[in-house]
């Protein structure tokens, strides 16, 4: 707890060793899989395309899993990220030191499973991954929370992973925004109607998660030139577009009790977004059957957003769109500010005291279910 209060970090990252698929999967499945590789001189890094990750640019692995790592690159290896990101019990010294009761854990390479093309080779991925999630969680079973992999390649495969998630205690599934880079089907594409359903019996939000990687369709991304543009653009505009989409196709309306989170877009751009949306709806809602309510209203039914420390914006938002609001720390990539986000957010004079409870835990433990 910090100063009293209780602390639910809504949105961390584990970070998955070299050796993570050792023991887990057929390694056929990981012949053009994204995935951590050793190069001959023992740099460790991302590999995308199934060869040795390429050597160090502007900043190297390590730097983007160290809060403030590509700030002041020092061109690590995957081996130098944040000791907390791959091992729960440094991570729980962290939590102490910053205050935290309980947190959410997001993948870190899993981001990228949509770049597996094959579907049953991305089933066996997530299924991998998603078993070193449950198991960095376990050490720590009443503060750490696993969410889990979607491989939407494979919709049956995604819907078994849904049942068996919720079999292992895993409190949401994990998919991106983006249009998928193979299938080219968006967030709300009849062909995912089966993974809804089978979320929606299991009580499983799904919580979509943006990743830096222009491998991977992103709105606006023909004008932008380099990771400044990237991570500008790519998270809030496609979190815009989900929920756009699932809004227009009707998901919402059809399952009024699967909830949906947007994580790490910052939360400024939602009471806009709603407010458009809320208009065109007014003037051009026999364009979209499907929809039969204020899109506002189903957000404020079935959603929430993460805000990060450094949001100028948190204390309206939280006003705007009461219940909505989760604190998330990101830790440990690079855009993480560790320590001091939680102080930050307590010594913040925008947000009341009882805005601050609810942001700080109490809109997390109900959307995710946590125990208390």
């Amino acid at each position: 707890m910090y100063d009293g209060v209780r602390v639910v970090d809504a949105d961390g990252h584990l970070l998955e060793p070299t050796d993570v698929f050792e023991g887990r999967i057929d390694p056929k499945h990981l012949e053009h899989a994204p995935a951590v590789r050793r190069r001959d001189d023992g740099y460790a890094g991302m590999s995308f395309d199934g060869g040795p990750p390429p050597a160090p640019g502007d900043f190297g692995s390590g730097d983007a899993v160290v809060p403030g790592g590509i700030a002041s690159p020092a061109l690590r290896s995957w081996d130098d990220g944040m000791p907390g990101g791959f091992d729960p019990h440094q991570r729980i010294e962290d939590h102490e030191l910053e205050g935290i009761d309980a947190a959410v854990m997001f993948p870190t390479l899993g981001l990228f499973a949509p770049l597996v093309p094959d579907p049953t080779a991305q089933t066996a991925y997530c299924r991998a991954l998603n078993d070193f999630y449950v198991e960095y969680c376990s050490a720590y079973p009443d503060r750490l929370f696993a969410t889990a992999l979607l491989p939407l390649a494979d919709v049956d495969g995604a819907v078994a992973e849904v049942e068996r998630a919720a079999e292992r205690g895993v409190v949401a599934m994990c998919a991106r925004p983006n249009p998928d880079p193979f299938t080219k089907r968006q967030v709300g594409d009849p062909a995912y109607e089966p993974v809804f359903a089978a979320a929606a019996e299991a009580g499983l939000p799904i919580c979509f998660h943006e990743g830096v990687n222009p491998m991977i369709p992103f709105a606006g991304m023909d004008r932008c030139q380099n990771m400044f543009d990237w991570h500008c653009v790519s998270h809030p505009f496609e979190q815009m577009l989900a929920l756009l989409g699932l809004v227009r196709s009707g998901v919402m309306e059809r399952y009024p009790t699967l909830k949906f989170g947007f994580m790490e877009s910052n939360c400024g751009w939602l009471p806009f977004w709603l407010d458009r949306l809320d208009s065109n709806w007014n003037q051009l809602r026999r364009m979209v059957p499907d929809c039969k309510m204020l899109p506002s209203e189903y957000f404020m039914r079935q959603c929430v957003i993460g805000a990060e420390a450094d949001e100028r914006i948190v204390g309206a938002v939280a006003d705007l769109c009461p219940g909505t609001v989760l604190w998330a720390s990101d830790y440990p990539h690079y855009d993480a500010e560790f320590p001091g986000a939680v102080k930050e957010m307590f010594e913040r004079d925008d947000v009341t005291d009882a805005q601050r409870a609810e942001v700080m835990a109490g809109n997390a433990d109900r959307f995710f279910g946590l125990p208390v």
